[in-house]
């Protein structure tokens, strides 16, 4: 069932994820590089309203995250 609850309103936003790749010609091996939530929005994936309970649960997505994956073939 869908709600317009107060709660679970919230502004519109951008999410915005990056990645950079750099690989051998012959495809052995691959380095990324990438960068999620780059502006490090705080936003709900999900909000729910129990109306038996009365209860309201809510996450939210992660804080910007960062790292390198480095791919090897065998």
């Amino acid at each position: 069932m869908f709600e317009r609850l107060p709660f679970s309103q919230q502004p519109s936003h951008w999410l915005v994820d990056g990645a950079i790749t750099i690989a051998a010609s012959n495809h052995k091996w691959s380095l990324t590089g990438y960068v999620n939530n780059v502006f490090d929005r705080r936003v709900f994936n999900l909000s729910q309203y129990n109306g038996i309970s009365g209860q309201t649960t809510a996450s939210f997505n992660p804080p910007r995250t960062y790292g390198v994956r480095l791919d090897f073939d065998f």
